[in-house]
């Protein structure tokens, strides 16, 4: 099962599209220096992230493993180490005894996190 976070992609694709459009305008109507390289960079590394972003899944459950995915680590918690899953602040807490992961419900679509949720329950209580 995976499940992937549209609702930040699609932000960080507006906001790499301004600093792309930024640096192209700063060089064709002034000139080129430091902040129009530098807006244009910025939009570069925006476009690598999104790349990165967009073919991995935000949390995957693969071979009774949730993985969650991070800008430099993946977090992952084994479905039978799960002690208790959590509904705080409008965030999905799992537990373990070691570790935890933290979705918020912002990020994602709520009937694939509700899915999600009731698929790891079964799984949990099997």
């Amino acid at each position: 099962m995976k499940i992937f976070d549209r609702q930040s992609y699609t932000l960080m694709f507006i906001l790499t599209g301004i600093y792309m459009l930024l640096g192209v305008l700063k060089v064709y109507f002034i000139s080129i220096d430091a902040f129009s390289i530098g807006y244009f960079f910025m939009g570069f590394l925006g476009c690598i992230y999104l790349v990165i972003t967009y073919q991995n899944p935000f949390l995957e459950i693969k071979d009774d493993v949730i993985f969650k995915a991070g800008i430099f680590k993946k977090k992952r918690i084994k479905i039978a180490d799960v002690k208790s899953i959590e509904k705080v602040d409008n965030k999905l807490l799992i537990k373990s005894e070691n570790d935890q992961i933290k979705i918020s419900k912002g990020m994602l679509d709520d009937t694939k996190l509700r899915n999600f949720e009731i698929y790891l329950k079964n799984k949990i209580n099997q």
